[in-house]
């Protein structure tokens, strides 16, 4: 499923232990296209910010960022019904190229291999509690 909310879109890619979640969660890479990251653009994003570090870890944790995409989640489920909306995000502090392990050159995405790759890190989204690096939109 492709979100769009505000500046951010994003793809929520559940592996199949969450098949059955009861909502949706979703994974934000400071990647190409979508409106988000890639590392060239990262660099201007950092230096608007005076962030003198432009990686995918430094962008991913940073608050200004994580506040915006927030913002912009919440902006987009308030366009959506209840059951539809994000319910939890993560930013991975990663970028994803067209052509990389999670991206095709078409932009499509590779679902078997995000589910492998990052099946933590969205079993982490529907834990109980919010854990570090998971986030509510306001």
């Amino acid at each position: 499923m492709m979100f769009s909310g505000s500046r951010y879109s994003f793809a929520t890619a559940l592996p199949k232990t969450c098949d059955k979640a009861s909502f949706i969660a979703g994974s934000l890479s400071a990647s190409a296209g979508s409106g988000a990251f890639d590392a060239e653009s990262a660099g201007p994003y950092a230096a608007q910010r005076g962030l003198t570090d432009a990686s995918a870890d430094t962008l991913a944790a940073h608050p200004e960022l994580i506040s915006e995409i927030a913002a912009g989640v919440a902006d987009g489920n308030a366009k959506l019904s209840r059951v539809e909306q994000i319910k939890r995000f993560r930013v991975l502090p990663t970028f994803w190229e067209p052509g990389g392990d999670e991206i095709t050159l078409t932009m499509k995405l590779k679902r078997r291999p995000i589910n492998e790759k990052y099946a933590a890190e969205i079993e982490e989204l529907y834990a109980p509690d919010v854990g570090q690096a998971v986030y509510e939109p306001r």
